[in-house]
């Protein structure tokens, strides 16, 4: 199972919790580094949480969360075939950094705050990739930055599967703050989806391949999730019909056949109903977007 990057600091709101959760519908671990930073912000900030920074500790201890430090990536001989995106990210990281300071600066209004709030995210998820890309090197973990870099969809910074992630995840349903976390794990591992969970991930890594943007990879997915609950809605009411006329057959003659011991009678309508299911099943299986099944059913 794919594991995810994350920067905490684009998650410093409390309410990003269950953000951070939704991930675990799709990667087994997250990894995170400058959790140190993250922590400070947390404890010794007037918009920071104790009980937040508890939560978020809490997934570091059950081993959900694991940190790293920007000491293990220092000194890392990047290799020929991530150089560009290497000096691709670093540039515009830069970049960025100098426009977010600039903004900061001058953010005298609303809208100006606004600025400079949005360059800041761009400013994380971009050290994002480049820890998901150091890590990667480092440790031969091929890691998914999780959240979005919407400013720059358009550059090859070779995190195509990322972009699938997490579209996917924005599509799982938000966890209520009663839902435990275990929760999530054991609807991923159940081995009743664990088809449905190899078929999402068969289609993941194909449309990676397309190279599509966020907005194209969410309005492929929107077409099949219509399509797949369409199906399934038409097949559902057949299922539902004949579960009525099994009820209409069966009932009022049921004690009649019983006493005349007329069993095949009385089962027939029991195997047609068994099949009616079956054909249920079969259905689903072959029904557009089916691939998506993992998602819907959540």
């Amino acid at each position: 199972m794919q594991n995810g990057l994350i920067d905490l600091r684009y998650y410093l709101s409390s309410r990003s919790y269950n953000s951070i959760i939704k991930n675990f519908y799709l990667h087994k671990t997250l990894i995170t580094y400058r959790f140190d930073e993250f922590k400070d912000l947390q404890l010794n900030t007037s918009y920071g949480k104790k009980s937040y920074f508890e939560k978020i500790e809490l997934l570091v201890d059950q081993g959900f969360l694991k940190v790293g430090t920007i000491a293990e990536l220092n000194a890392i001989s990047i290799s020929k075939a991530n150089e560009n995106n290497y000096f691709q990210i670093t540039d515009l990281l830069n970049s960025e950094y100098e426009k977010y300071e600039f903004l900061q600066k001058n953010a005298n209004s609303p809208e100006s705050h606004l600025l400079a709030s949005n360059a800041n995210f761009q400013l994380l998820a971009l050290e994002e990739r480049l820890f998901a890309l150091l890590h990667q090197e480092k440790y031969g973990d091929d890691v998914l930055p999780v959240s979005s870099l919407l400013s720059y969809e358009t550059l090859d910074l070779s995190f195509p599967k990322a972009n699938v992630y997490r579209v996917l995840i924005d599509n799982f349903p938000i966890p209520d703050e009663t839902v435990p976390l275990l929760d999530i794990v054991q609807y991923r591992d159940e081995e009743s989806n664990r088809l449905n969970f190899l078929r999402l991930r068969r289609w993941a890594n194909n449309i990676s391949e397309k190279n599509l943007s966020e907005k194209e990879i969410a309005e492929e997915i929107e077409y099949l999730i219509t399509e797949f609950k369409r199906e399934m809605e038409l097949a559902g009411m057949k299922y539902k019909f004949s579960k009525f006329e099994f009820l209409f057959k069966l009932l009022p003659n049921s004690v009649e056949k019983v006493i005349k011991l007329s069993l095949s009678e009385i089962l027939d309508p029991l195997f047609q109903l068994r099949k009616e299911k079956i054909s249920l099943l079969e259905i689903e299986n072959k029904a557009t977007g089916n691939e998506l099944a993992y998602v819907i059913k959540a």
